[in-house]
């Protein structure tokens, strides 16, 4: 029986969706990027590996911060993790990836990969003067965010707000109360 390394559970990993299933689950968010693992019984069924030995194993890859285990939807890669996924994926399963996703958005997956911040891995928490600092030094900058959410300010207390709508003109505090509304509490 193979020793089990992370590098040999992520590779195995990726053969399963990429090689075999010919799938590749990605999730984009704005903490990061991360890639789905198959599940235990797939793990075991194809390696033939035992579900004890398969637990520890990815114990020790939580500890060391390759992946994290979410309740319902399984077990994800962190950005510590990315950067191996991305270094199996670019030297053995180029070509089948390319196959799936197509040379360029590859390319994107894996430089996205590669940029994941480490520092954002779960249990380590940042205040807030961290979290301004580094919309001030435009660390996530992504045009797509910027299109879609503006910034407007209220006619009303010139807060500024967050909003895709640019026919609202008041924040939710300041917003006029419609007429039925008045009505119905007049009459309360």
């Amino acid at each position: 029986m193979v020793h089990l390394t992370p590098r040999y559970v992520l590779d195995a990993a990726l053969w399963i969706q990429i090689c075999d299933k010919k799938t590749l689950e990605v999730d984009f968010s704005r903490e990061g990027i991360r890639i789905h693992l198959p599940t235990h019984q797939d793990f075991s069924s194809y390696y033939s590996v035992p579900r004890n030995k398969l637990g520890d194993i990815f114990y020790d890859m939580e500890k060391q911060q390759l992946i994290e285990t979410k309740e319902r939807s399984g077990k994800w890669t962190t950005p510590k993790g990315n950067q191996l996924v991305a270094d199996i994926i670019e030297k053995k399963y180029r070509k089948q990836a390319s196959a799936i996703l197509n040379e360029k958005l590859l390319k994107a997956l894996i430089l996205r990969l590669r940029s994941s911040k480490p520092d954002r891995l779960k249990g380590k928490s940042r205040n807030k003067s961290d979290k301004e600092s580094s919309f001030d030094n435009k660390e996530i900058s992504n045009p797509l965010n910027e299109k879609l959410s503006k910034y407007i300010f209220c006619t009303s207390c010139h807060e500024q707000i967050s909003t895709n709508d640019r026919r609202r003109k008041y924040c939710d505090k300041c917003r006029p109360v419609k007429k039925s509304r008045k009505r119905n509490r007049l009459h309360e």
